[in-house]
């Protein structure tokens, strides 16, 4: 009677080990089913949600990326237009020296030239100077908070941040593009063409002056003006130039980081996702199987000993 005992003893921990086993499968394909995918936690398929887990943290990624470099073409394409003013500036200018340049101007009428030019002037120190949609000064460099040049009190204008270092903001693992241009590179700093370099603001400064007090030597120097301005706008048009191809860079990097998107969420899709058809039929399965354990329960406990004599 002992070893009976012991044995529909073990009968019933294997079918209660059974019993659970079935009921916790069957629980967690509802939960599938539920939340519509393979893995309700890792241990589903570890293997699978070590993958998941990393196309995951790619996606984040790639999203911050996509992020930085739409705060960087915003404020590229600020630059680009408050270039377009600056070398509109510098046009004028040009225009007025080689009006200032025709022999029947008398002292007057460059006087009224001398007027606009200064006027220009203080719209070029106000282009260096203007502020970009996060508030930081464009031209800055890496002190951006700082505004690049300031007028002093007798009317002439000074670097105030000369800093020629370009701030980068990541846009892609490992790629970093330049986020803006400096104030010494577009004014401060251009090539004469012989091996040294100008401050066009001085040189603005200058043809005032010379128009306000011209001498004989007018037309030499209005030469030297319109050489200068025709330089400070080869420069505006060379970092004009370097911000579009930034622009078309970074418009190719967001393709391919869309692109990655796209494919790590079909991949996502395709290891995660629940397939429904092959969820109901194991679901079918193992209701079917936690029934015959159910009725094995039953079974087992309507015998008796009796029912062996």
């Amino acid at each position: 009677m002992n070893e009976f005992r012991i044995s529909t003893g073990q009968v019933f921990d294997n079918i209660r080990d059974r019993l659970q086993e079935t009921t916790g499968d069957l629980n967690r394909t509802w939960d599938h089913i539920a939340e519509g995918t393979r893995l309700s936690q890792p241990a589903d398929d570890p293997l699978t949600a070590v993958r998941l887990q990393g196309i995951s943290r790619e996606q984040v990624a790639d999203s911050r990326y996509l992020e930085n470099s739409a705060s960087l073409d915003a404020l590229l394409a600020r630059e680009d237009n408050t270039l377009t003013a600056y070398g509109a500036l510098l046009q004028r200018c040009r225009e007025l020296v080689l009006q200032a340049a025709n022999g029947a101007m008398d002292p007057a009428s460059l006087q009224a030239i001398a007027g606009e030019v200064q006027g220009l002037t203080d719209g070029v120190a106000s282009v260096i100077n203007t502020r970009g949609p996060d508030g930081r000064y464009l031209f800055g460099g890496f002190r951006d908070d700082q505004a690049p040049v300031l007028q002093k009190t007798d009317g002439s204008w000074v670097v105030n941040n000369d800093d020629p270092g370009q701030r980068q903001v990541t846009i892609a693992q490992g790629w970093q593009m330049l986020a803006n241009d400096t104030a010494v590179a577009l004014c401060f700093r251009i090539e004469d063409g012989q091996g040294g370099s100008f401050n066009l603001l001085d040189a603005l400064g200058n043809l005032h002056n010379l128009l306000l007090a011209p001498d004989e030597t007018i037309n030499e120097q209005l030469n030297q003006s319109l050489l200068a301005i025709d330089q400070g706008l080869n420069q505006v048009f060379r970092v004009q130039t370097d911000v579009g191809t930034r622009q078309h860079i970074m418009a190719i990097s967001n393709e391919s980081l869309d692109q990655r998107q796209l494919y790590a969420e079909q991949l996502a899709g395709e290891l995660g996702d629940l397939d429904y058809a092959a969820a109901m039929t194991q679901l079918n399965r193992e209701m079917t199987a936690l029934e015959a354990t159910r009725k094995s329960v039953v079974q087992l406990a309507g015998l008796s000993l009796f029912d062996y004599l």
